[in-house]
């Protein structure tokens, strides 16, 4: 009986949470209304990175903010990253973005992901399947791409969040021995793992 009321208490920790969060919608709509985007600095070294080294890093409201998008006006913050990249030479980029999983409501940012070279020349970039799994701790969405350089240059790294749906459920789970049913949905901020492989 003890070990049920425990297991009861836990859960309604993990579910409910005990402070409310600010909606990814209502996050992107002041983040449109208070912000200016800024201008990548290529010759500025941001956050130096090394092949074959993993990362950990927080997308936050407060990080520099761009505009993608054709059709439509993206906002997203962004954090931009240097890395020297050796001529002729496959790399494989993982980003794991987090679960915010505290609280009721769970959270979770798609990331993307642009390079450009060091002449500000944007990099093409092979998309992979995406995965889920808890390898990082938390449930992470990871998104992987393959990039092929030709030439020996110190590269600029671009982490943000695909903003074009946001507050739409990504994931969900199951809890147990109370069944449940979590749901997972996409944010604009959170924490994430950044990996280079050298592809030999």
């Amino acid at each position: 009986m003890r070990y049920k009321v425990v297991i009861i208490l836990i859960l309604l920790f993990i579910i409910t949470g005990c402070s409310q969060k600010t909606t990814p919608l209502e996050a992107y709509r002041n983040l449109k209304e208070n912000r200016i985007a800024s201008k990548i600095n290529l010759s500025l070294i941001t956050n130096p990175l090394l092949v074959d080294k993993t990362y950990k890093f927080d997308l936050k409201i407060s990080d520099s903010l761009i505009i993608y998008g054709n059709d439509e006006k993206i906002y997203a913050n962004y954090k931009d990253f240097n890395i020297d990249l050796k001529s002729n030479k496959k790399y494989k980029i993982k980003i794991s973005s987090l679960c915010d999983c505290f609280g009721f409501t769970k959270y979770m940012f798609i990331p993307l992901v642009s390079v450009l070279n060091q002449n500000g020349m944007t990099m093409k970039l092979e998309s992979q399947p995406d995965t889920f799994d808890y390898s990082h701790g938390p449930l992470s969405l990871n998104k992987t791409w393959i990039l092929e350089n030709l030439t020996n240059n110190n590269s600029k790294i671009i982490v943000s969040s695909n903003n074009v749906n946001l507050g739409q459920d990504l994931y969900k789970f199951f809890t147990y021995p109370i069944p449940m049913t979590i749901n997972i949905k996409t944010s604009l901020v959170g924490k994430f793992n950044i990996t280079i492989e050298e592809i030999k």
